[in-house]
């Protein structure tokens, strides 16, 4: 195996952990706020806001008016940090990466050259990264080849 196979191969299942857990952390983050802002919009809840303790009765309004800006907050949070949009893009990246890991393993020695420019080509549409998800991916990357992190 040659030195640039190896480089290449660490490289994309670098991208590939870090990528993996950005899908994982956006789809969570969509799944949670989708769940608890359908339960805190629903008729039901706000039904369920009669059987509030009559010691708390005179702040049922002020009870409502707080989840319905949490859900507000919630939701909008979701829209202006494009959450969706991030989540899309990692998901595409890492598919992208799980496929040029895939050529790592097949190309012959004397393709490795163009599969280095399309390595760069990749680099080159990464958004900006986050240091503490990379050096996480990075230590995940060493365990996966049995290197120990430098």
């Amino acid at each position: 195996m040659t030195d640039t196979r190896h480089k290449l191969r660490f490289s994309a299942r670098m991208n590939i952990a870090y990528h993996e857990g950005l899908e994982r952390f956006y789809g969570q983050w969509l799944g949670w706020s989708a769940f608890v802002s359908l339960l805190l919009s629903s008729a039901a809840f706000a039904a369920l806001s009669n059987l509030v303790p009559a010691g708390l009765q005179p702040f049922r309004e002020w009870l409502l008016a707080a989840l319905a800006l949490i859900v507000t907050a919630l939701n909008g949070g979701v829209l202006a940090f494009g959450m969706r949009g991030k989540f899309i893009t990692h998901a595409e990246l890492k598919r992208k990466w799980i496929d040029f890991l895939s050529q790592v393993e097949t190309v012959q020695e004397a393709e490795l050259i163009a599969l280095e420019r399309r390595f760069h080509e990749l680099n080159a549409q990464e958004p900006a990264s986050d240091p503490r998800r990379l050096n996480r991916a990075y230590v995940s990357a060493c365990d996966m080849l049995g290197v120990k992190p430098v």
